[in-house]
């Protein structure tokens, strides 16, 4: 199993973890639609901050991104509405 930042879980437990969380009845989460379109992407590839960050920009048309090209390159490959491009 590969690792998945910093904490070195696996991405199939850090995965079972947020999938667990959006499905407690009780727990009120800001802005879920970013979130649950955060683990999607993040199900997908994408890492989790990026993810999150990403979904956050519902609605700009464009966001510029001092990432390296990774994180430029995962949103294309996701088809996200918003059009991420490294600036150096």
């Amino acid at each position: 199993m590969a690792a998945q930042g910093i904490f070195k879980y696996p991405k199939t437990a850090v995965q079972r973890v947020l999938d667990h969380i959006l499905t407690i009845p009780r727990l009120i989460i800001e802005s879920r639609n970013q979130v649950e379109t955060a683990v999607r992407w993040f199900r997908d590839g994408m890492d989790f901050a990026d993810a999150l960050h990403l979904a956050s920009y519902e609605g700009c048309p464009i966001i510029a991104s001092f990432d390296d090209k990774k994180f430029a390159r995962r949103a294309a490959r996701l088809k996200t509405a918003t059009l991420v491009v490294e600036t150096t």
